[in-house]
């Protein structure tokens, strides 16, 4: 299972996905990739469309093995 992690100032990098309040999680690397990569072409055209007010950082997010799915 792997989980897409963004770097929190108070908390370092966390698990702040969720789908209806539950920590979401990814059977193999391509799916927790595929959904990042969706999540920032979407705020980056947000922040084209005056939405947000600034460009997302890649940097601030990653994807980290956290185990087997039991």
């Amino acid at each position: 299972m792997y989980e897409i992690q963004t770097y929190t100032l108070c908390e370092g990098w966390k698990n702040v996905w969720t789908c209806e309040g539950v920590p979401e999680t990814f059977e193999t690397f391509s799916d927790a990739l595929d959904c990042l990569d969706s999540f920032l072409d979407e705020y980056l055209e947000d922040f084209y469309n005056d939405f947000v007010p600034d460009v997302p950082d890649r940097e601030n997010y990653r994807i980290k093995f956290v185990g087997e799915n039991l």
